[in-house]
């Protein structure tokens, strides 16, 4: 796989290195957060809670109870228990007679 890094090849182990980077930057920053007092918002597979959650759609899916988040579109957040940003959900509804026949 060609690069804009000076025109060198990049092969599957940068491509690792770099995953690895972010994944070690996206913790550091996670845990400066929390020492701060700011949480993401668990929402994966958790009932939707209008006080956590901002549902963006709804999607037909019989695998999930309704009102389940199935999605997390964008992860929301809280500081010392107050809402800073809700999280960007999917949620799952009962499938319509309608669109399961047809």
């Amino acid at each position: 796989v060609a690069a804009a890094m000076g025109g060198q090849e990049v092969g599957p182990a940068a491509h690792a290195s770099l995953l690895e980077g972010v994944g070690a930057t996206e913790r550091t920053l996670t845990d400066a957060l929390e020492r701060f007092g700011i949480h993401r918002i668990p929402a994966l597979g958790m009932r939707f809670d209008p006080k956590a959650h901002e549902a963006m759609r709804e999607v037909e899916d019989a695998t999930h109870p309704a009102g389940t988040v199935i999605d997390v579109m964008e992860d929301g957040f809280t500081l010392h228990d107050r809402l800073l940003r809700p999280a960007r959900v999917s949620v799952a509804k009962v499938p319509s007679a309608a669109g399961a026949s047809g």
